[in-house]
């Protein structure tokens, strides 16, 4: 070593070279802290910021937040349509939100803020891990991780397909051992299994408006938050950043809320706000987890509600009752719909024709539901496309010829 400085010395001509010293870390203010309401915390790989907010359970955020706690571990089970959570609790839960520096994922991109919220002591804690410093993430993502190892399952919005991943990444990169999360409620599937299809989007704030009748005023769009922090980093101003902080606990706030409310769809139909979406959605996830008994207790609910049960609720009620082996109740329901439906009812025919034929060996009744249902569809073939009508003629013929031939077989 001491040769090759001796030879950059003379190649420069100049005196010893110097070992360049590290340039210092750039510091923030404390009075930048106190306006975000945050506080420098140390730790040995670096510093990083931490904000800290509590909300007792009385505040309202489209119900009290504080109903949370009432949630049963079935009622976890329904929401992340996950028999697992059936030994969860609602205090060991912890809710994951971030912000970060784009929206493609992969290794550049960075989760500048971490938000993590959880119950205790009569409030609910939003932890917000703040990056004032590039070069020290990994000061930051530690406590993330502790917080993380010590939950029994994590709830977030998209957290797996985007949240989870990205900090799976980030922990490796910065040679943080990965914590294995044991379960996960991902809101964003619930509420795509309830509104899909009965709403333009299945944002954030899309379903506050829907279901917490909440609409953000003074939110900072996401897509301006990555600039922000950019902004951030040239000219190290924390109070321009505080909108996102609050955004960021405005989106864990409103996933407590989420939770609850559409868990009592469940419990308590009388809850329901009277919406198809919401109906459709519970029986979904009931059928889902394959739980008939509960899905019929619920239909009867409705009905003792006199909560509207339109032609594909009561569709999906006869399979329900199909499958507990309820034929009785299920020829029962498949004739009201066909003497009180408002449309011509195919489906029921058909339904009836197979319980008759395969169930009850009654190929008379069997014969009489497919030749009632070829003169309807006779009628039918002014009103429809001309594919569905040829789909029908093709399976009633099929049925009518199978259900002859077994009763020539009988008679003779």
């Amino acid at each position: 070593m001491a040769d090759l400085k001796s030879k950059l010395r003379s190649m420069v001509g100049g005196g010893p070279v110097k070992e360049q010293e590290p340039e210092p870390m750039q510091a923030v203010s404390g009075p930048d802290w106190q306006e975000i309401d945050g506080e420098l915390q140390s730790n040995d790989d670096g510093h990083y910021i931490l904000r800290h907010k509590r909300f007792p359970l009385e505040f309202n955020h489209g119900i009290e937040i504080g109903s949370f706690l009432d949630l049963t571990a079935q009622d976890l089970v329904y929401l992340a349509k996950d028999a697992r959570l059936a030994q969860a609790s609602p205090e060991s839960l912890l809710l994951l939100d971030t912000e970060t520096t784009g929206l493609a994922g992969g290794t550049g991109t960075v989760p500048f803020m971490v938000g993590l919220a959880f119950f205790g002591d009569d409030h609910l804690h939003v932890e917000q891990y703040f990056l004032h410093e590039l070069g020290h993430e990994r000061a930051m993502l530690r406590p993330i991780r502790e917080r993380l190892e010590s939950c029994s399952a994590l709830v977030s919005f998209n957290g797996k397909t985007y949240d989870l991943p990205l900090l799976h990444n980030r922990l490796v990169l910065n040679r943080i051992k990965p914590v294995e999360i044991p379960h996960h409620i991902d809101l964003l599937h619930t509420v795509r299994r309830f509104w899909r299809r009965h709403l333009d989007s299945c944002s954030l704030q899309s379903i506050e408006q829907h279901v917490l009748g909440l609409q953000r005023t003074g939110d900072v769009p996401g897509a301006l938050i990555p600039s922000l922090y950019f902004q951030f980093l040239r000219d190290r101003k924390l109070y321009p950043l505080k909108p996102v902080f609050q955004h960021n606990s405005m989106d864990l706030v409103s996933l407590v809320s989420f939770m609850t409310v559409i868990a009592r769809f469940f419990g308590s139909p009388e809850s329901l706000q009277h919406k198809h979406a919401d109906v459709m959605g519970t029986i979904r996830t009931l059928d889902d987890l394959g739980l008939g008994d509960e899905l019929e207790a619920f239909f009867q609910r409705l009905f003792e509600l006199d909560i509207p049960a339109d032609e594909e609720v009561t569709i999906l009620r006869a399979q329900n009752l199909k499958r507990l082996n309820r034929w009785q109740d299920a020829i029962h329901l498949y004739h009201d719909m066909i003497e009180n439906g408002r449309r011509l009812h195919f489906h029921a025919y058909i339904e009836l024709a197979k319980i008759y034929e395969h169930r009850q060996r009654d190929f008379d009744k069997a014969l009489d539901m497919v030749q009632r249902a070829q003169k309807r569809l006779e009628l039918y073939k002014e009103l429809q496309a001309i594919d569905e009508i040829l789909h029908l003629e093709h399976e009633l013929l099929h049925r009518l010829k199978r259900i002859t031939a077994k009763r020539q077989r009988i008679l003779s």
